[in-house]
């Protein structure tokens, strides 16, 4: 299995774990946030490990990075204020 593969198959283990609040880019409750901190944190370490990917130059394509980077930016609009929220 490459590179690729293994990060889609990650992605689709991690994010029906999140709230749907998430996945509609709505700004989650500080309970959820704390249910889910671990999926939120697996998810960003997926995504600097794509990013690393991509730098490197090892990504196939433009349009893998186009969805890539979309699908990267879209989950922090939900945990706006965050830092602040854990203390």
């Amino acid at each position: 299995m490459d590179f690729e593969d293994r990060i889609d198959r990650e992605y689709r283990v991690i994010t029906p774990r999140f709230p749907a609040d998430v996945l509609l880019k709505r700004t989650i409750s500080d309970d959820a946030l704390q249910m889910h901190l671990s999926d939120f944190v697996n998810y960003f370490d997926l995504s600097n490990d794509e990013i690393l990917f991509r730098k490197r130059g090892n990504m196939d394509g433009m349009a893998r990075w186009n969805a890539a980077e979309s699908r990267i930016s879209g989950i922090p609009r939900s945990l706006d204020g965050t830092k602040e929220r854990l203390g």
